[in-house]
């Protein structure tokens, strides 16, 4: 039986009360007189809110680096202050320049905002500062979250500024750019590049960034900020141009983040006066509510407390169901686009489940055959929001002994470049209650 492809799998049922005579009861499995498929929705749950810890931010393989990277700070009532700083290179878009004699305008660093990473309140003043990086970031590492780099004692710039995200920059009447921040960069800094003597400094990459610019690094996460930005530092309006003339001529001369550029991000966390600081790790509480969150943040660790007594059933079909326990149409605090779930392999690494991959294999997205998309329920008679899991296979494989840990953990997908935070129902809540819908099969 090959487990990859499988779509109907085993599961787990579990009782809120372990003192029956069997773990599987004549509520949920039908006798032998009656026919073999039923659908069960009562499995006993815990829920426990835990700390995800460092995520990754940079990966060698390009095609793993993160899409969006954010700055920003954000004091939230209920989860904490978060904050995040983002270090990157900007790389040659043209090598060897002559600046002989060249008499240097202005230098000005240009970043595309990202809206669909934007966070918090975005009508407050916001605060950035740029720092020249002056330790080498090497392209040939994975970095976490929990790195930084040694920058100057001085910025480049320090502007404060109302963040408008969704105006267009416009160059000339014809020309319209994506909406961005223009930041002009300390004079000393672009008078740096018309003094270098050493031609080879601009003959490539390599030689550039670690003997000449490391790199940048992009500040939000004063205290003042009340919102997390996000850019496309891969968009061709990134970018640091040096302005200068040349014999009456004007010129640029260009620096871009490539897809190779080391680029990063340094994530902070602080619970110590949120309100959810109660629920981190106490699984008595996970009964009412669980909280998820991006960056470093929160996961919610699901344990189904009887599965190991669960014999002799095929799984048609099942879905962990979470339900959305805030404010859903809170606009500085949108709810998480893509839930997924992890487990823990015998190491100890989270991976993510075989019915994410098989998703992923099939139809191209998590989403196609997963799900874990909010989506709005009204079978109650009142409409609510709930994310809905595909868990088959995972349980197919549960049943047969196959995983040490049989914990789940839920998570925001791209929690590394995606800001957001969940409240959920917890496993016994009065109106949002998490749980597993099961329809199966018992085998002879």
């Amino acid at each position: 039986m090959n487990k990859f492809w499988i779509f109907s799998v085993v599961l787990v049922l579990g009782f809120a009360s372990c003192n029956r005579s069997s773990i599987i009861g004549a509520d949920i499995i039908p006798s032998e007189d009656n026919i073999n498929v039923a659908y069960s929705d009562t499995i006993s749950l815990k829920a426990t809110t835990e700390k995800e810890g460092r995520t990754k931010v940079y990966d060698t393989n390009a095609a793993l680096q993160p899409i969006r990277y954010m700055a920003g700070h954000v004091n939230d009532p209920v989860f904490g202050t978060y904050s995040s700083d983002v270090y990157t290179q900007f790389e040659l878009l043209t090598t060897s320049p002559n600046f002989t004699n060249a008499v240097f305008d202005s230098i000005i660093l240009s970043l595309a905002y990202d809206v669909d990473g934007l966070y918090g309140d975005l009508d407050q003043q916001f605060n950035l500062k740029v720092y020249e990086v002056n330790e080498f970031m090497s392209p040939g590492f994975n970095y976490y979250s929990d790195t930084t780099f040694g920058i100057a004692s001085s910025p480049l710039a320090d502007v404060t500024f109302i963040p408008a995200p969704n105006d267009s920059f416009y160059v000339d009447t014809a020309t319209t750019l994506r909406p961005q921040i223009r930041i002009p960069l300390d004079n000393s800094f672009g008078q740096k590049f018309l003094t270098q003597t050493d031609s080879t400094i601009f003959s490539n990459d390599d030689f550039f960034t670690t003997n000449f610019l490391n790199g940048l690094k992009l500040e939000g996460s004063s205290s003042s900020n009340s919102s997390m930005l996000s850019f496309d530092l891969l968009d061709a309006s990134t970018k640091v141009e040096l302005h200068y003339t040349l014999e009456g001529e004007a010129k640029t001369f260009t620096l871009r983040v490539k897809s190779g550029s080391t680029k990063t991000m340094n994530f902070q966390h602080d619970y110590a006066s949120s309100e959810v600081v109660d629920f981190i790790d106490d699984v008595t509480k996970g009964d009412s509510l669980a909280f998820i969150q991006s960056m470093e943040g929160l996961n919610v660790k699901v344990d189904m407390p009887y599965i190991e007594n669960v014999k002799n059933i095929i799984v048609n079909k099942a879905d962990l169901v979470v339900r959305v326990a805030q404010d859903a149409d809170n606009d500085e605090y949108p709810l998480p686009k893509q839930l997924v779930l992890l487990r823990k392999t015998d190491a100890g690494d989270l991976v993510v489940i075989e019915d994410v991959i098989v998703s992923l294999s099939r139809t191209s997205t998590i989403d196609g055959i997963f799900g874990g998309t909010v989506e709005e329920n009204s079978s109650t008679g009142t409409t609510i929001k709930e994310y809905r899991m595909n868990i088959s296979g995972y349980l197919q494989d549960v049943v047969e002994g196959d995983f040490l840990n049989n914990s789940l953990y839920i998570s925001t997908y791209r929690r590394a470049d995606a800001p957001s935070r969940l409240i959920l129902g917890g496993a016994n809540h009065s109106q949002y209650q998490m749980k597993i819908e099961l329809t199966y099969t018992k085998l002879d």
